[in-house]
């Protein structure tokens, strides 16, 4: 009896061994192709679709967690690798966005922001949509409620450090008009996965043709 109870434990740790193994080896290729279609139209989403296929082996091998815990796991700034560019999610990028500046920033009392860098003739500006979000069962709900826009005394670098600024009322901004999009319009995050390397999410939202995937991994402090 206590031989069978040794196999089986020695087996159950073997398996357990592997199958962490395997999503340290799926986190890795998965930000191996977000890295590679960084800054890149996905138009036809071809390349949402490679990346997609190894979230979904990713899905089958982690823990189920309650949406309450996911959402855990990822307050904090975090730096977009790969997703759409536009809020029409129609694979295209808009003039003068730089794509390695994208951000959100996700704060634990239900606000977020969007942080995003745009730069044409050599003039910077960083415009910070914040959301309000409330976590159900199924998933993440937000909805826009503000768009701001620097204009002046843009940084070089931390550009998502601007959020808890604008939050504490120590940033000078325009606020654009309550009536312009995206401000009133909704969506859902369909957390994945996150930790301390990487956050893997959807979003679904009326104006995307299909579920967005998003790839993220921690916004870099810069010295």
């Amino acid at each position: 009896m206590k031989l069978i109870l040794c196999s089986f434990l020695l087996f159950s740790f073997s398996v357990a061994q592997a199958s962490d193994e395997r999503i340290r080896e799926l986190k890795t290729e998965i930000l191996t192709l977000a890295q590679k279609f960084e800054g890149k139209t996905d138009v036809d989403g071809k390349l949402q679709a490679q990346i997609e296929e190894k979230v979904q082996d990713l899905e089958r091998l982690i823990p189920a967690l309650s949406m309450e815990e996911r959402a855990a796991k990822i307050i904090g700034p975090w730096r977009q690798i790969f997703g759409p560019y536009s809020t029409t999610g129609d694979g295209t990028i808009p003039a003068g966005s730089r794509t390695d500046h994208i951000y959100q920033v996700v704060m634990p009392d239900g606000v977020f922001y969007n942080v995003a860098l745009f730069e044409r003739a050599g003039i910077k500006t960083v415009f910070l949509l914040k959301g309000n979000y409330t976590i159900t069962p199924q998933a993440i709900d937000g909805i826009f409620v503000r768009n701001s826009v620097l204009l002046r005394n843009v940084p070089e670098k931390n550009f998502a450090d601007l959020a808890a600024k604008l939050e504490a009322n120590e940033l000078s901004v325009v606020h654009l008009p309550r009536w312009l999009p995206p401000v009133g319009l909704g969506g859902q995050l369909l957390e994945v996965y996150a930790d301390q390397e990487i956050r893997i999410l959807r979003g679904l939202t009326a104006q995307f043709s299909r579920p967005a995937l998003y790839i993220m991994g921690p916004a870099p402090k810069e010295l």
